[in-house]
């Protein structure tokens, strides 16, 4: 069995709460545009390190844009993706 660490998405791997918020009245927190995602100092190489021990990297996130009507479930995976793609990147 490998072992795993449990990573939430927003203000753990990105910003979230820091963001500038006038987005044409997304509510706070609600991210999901691909655009505005970034990694947070020092995740790219924590993730780097984590997976260089054995870790499996789970990343789990409550998206309740979604039950809102703020945002679609294809947002919410652009906006992922765009995470793994500047994790992969080293966070440039």
């Amino acid at each position: 069995m490998r072992p795993a660490v449990f990573l939430d998405r927003d203000d753990t791997l990105i910003q979230n709460a820091e963001l500038p918020w006038d987005r044409g009245g997304t509510p706070r927190g609600d991210l999901c545009d691909p655009a505005w995602v970034r990694l947070l100092p020092g995740v790219a190489e924590a993730c780097r390190m984590l997976a260089g021990a054995g870790f499996a990297l789970v990343v789990v996130s409550n998206q309740g844009l979604v039950a809102r009507g703020v945002g679609t479930l294809e947002d919410v995976e652009r906006t992922n993706r765009r995470m793994l793609d500047l994790l992969s990147e080293g966070g440039r």
